[in-house]
């Protein structure tokens, strides 16, 4: 008989699976052994408001090393992103000046099994935290589909302070998004020259009539040249983070006013919030550098209780 599943290569040598049912297509080889499998690793990296001029929050990120696989079935991602929700849960209950952002797989909240899993998890996190946590949600489409909107409106959004959505197509269907699901709407920039991320970042921030007429605000993500911050600035982006705004490091970040002209730049990461001896940096393909916390990016200032 065949095997079991429903995602097959079929060929004159016989019937190969590629992917249990519900991966993405992009999901193309045989899911690799559990113990071949890439460990989770996780940084910090500093979000910035452009009109408060100040690092309003921090987010927890995977990181690959060079040569390091990304993870290809959806219960991998699922796996990363609940790591990466139980350290932030516990960052946020050590230090009360935190406000920190998690990434939520959208296809993670959408299709049973992994849902009902997410749901269980969101659902443990301390109301202490809630009110200091935002989930943003990644792998969001241009137009978002209709059965999408009932679990991040039941799933996600009970469970935290602010909802954001990730997206990779700079002509994102924001009229299309239900009123007050989300807070923001990001648009990752795309690992290309510089002149094409110019174009796409121009392209979605021209919308901004659309989304102050949707009551959501606009961000960048992946800045990493200042040509890309500038044209955030000068379009009316409300949120930017990268390289260029915050290097990652294995502490998060807190809250704390910084001028836009004095933002850090390679190799000259923010400081550490959680330690005021040294920051360390983990940009560079995963490896380690120290910065004095004696640099100006240091002044750390007292938490707001509401977000």
């Amino acid at each position: 008989p065949p095997p079991e599943g429903r995602t097959r290569l079929v060929s004159q040598d016989g019937v190969r699976e590629l992917a249990p049912w519900g991966s993405t297509p992009r999901v193309s080889a045989q899911q690799a052994k559990a113990e071949d499998a890439a460990p989770v690793r996780l940084g910090w990296r500093g979000v910035y408001s452009l009109p408060t001029q100040r690092f309003e929050a921090t987010q927890i990120q995977p990181f690959q090393k060079p040569g390091e696989p990304e993870p290809q079935a959806d219960a991998d991602f699922t796996n990363r992103d609940l790591i990466a929700l139980d350290r932030a849960v516990a960052a946020l209950e050590g230090d009360p000046r935190l406000r920190a952002w998690v990434g939520v797989r959208l296809w993670s909240v959408a299709r049973g099994g992994l849902r009902e899993t997410c749901a269980e998890r969101f659902a443990a996190i301390p109301t202490s935290v809630r009110e200091r946590l935002g989930a943003m949600v990644y792998d969001a489409p241009r137009d978002l589909p209709f059965s999408t909107m009932g679990p991040l409106r039941d799933v996600v959004q009970p469970h935290f302070a602010r909802v954001g959505l990730s997206v990779n197509d700079p002509g994102f269907n924001v009229q299309a998004l239900p009123e007050a699901l989300a807070f923001c709407v990001i648009f990752q920039l795309p690992e290309e020259d510089e002149k094409a991320r110019l174009l796409k970042a121009h392209r979605f921030l021209s919308a901004r009539s659309q989304y102050v007429g949707r009551k959501v605000r606009m961000g960048l993500a992946g800045v990493k040249a200042p040509r890309e911050l500038e044209l955030a600035h000068k379009m009316g982006a409300h949120i930017v983070k990268g390289p260029l705004i915050s290097a990652l490091f294995a502490t998060p970040v807190a809250e704390q006013a910084l001028p836009l002209t004095e933002l850090p730049t390679p190799p000259s990461p923010l400081a550490s919030s959680r330690f005021s001896s040294d920051a360390v940096s983990l940009d560079r393909g995963g490896k380690t550098s120290s910065t004095s916390s004696n640099s100006r990016a240091t002044l750390l200032l007292a938490f707001r209780k509401t977000w």
